[in-house]
């Protein structure tokens, strides 16, 4: 790749990941813990939190099953695909 395209990726990413910080934190956890669970756990990050290169941004297995689990059972079962 050239030099221009993946400064083009890279700006393209860091959008992507902003809006997906807006929708979880703004969106949906408010409606998960409610105002006092954002308060308690300290969710309300804001949308200017610095980076920082430090911090590691793995998950442990554990915590994204328990994670992938809860956010499938927030889907209505009425919204399956019906079988023909």
């Amino acid at each position: 790749m050239k030099e221009r395209d993946i400064q083009c990726t890279l700006i393209h990413l860091k959008n992507i990941i902003i809006f997906i910080k807006v929708i979880n934190y703004k969106e949906y956890l408010p409606l998960v813990f409610g105002e006092a669970g954002m308060r308690k756990w300290r969710l309300n990050l804001g949308l200017n939190v610095p980076y920082d290169p430090r911090a590691n941004p793995t998950l442990t297995n554990v915590f994204s099953t328990a994670a992938f689990r809860f956010g499938h059972s927030q889907v209505p079962f009425g919204n399956q695909p019906k079988s023909r």
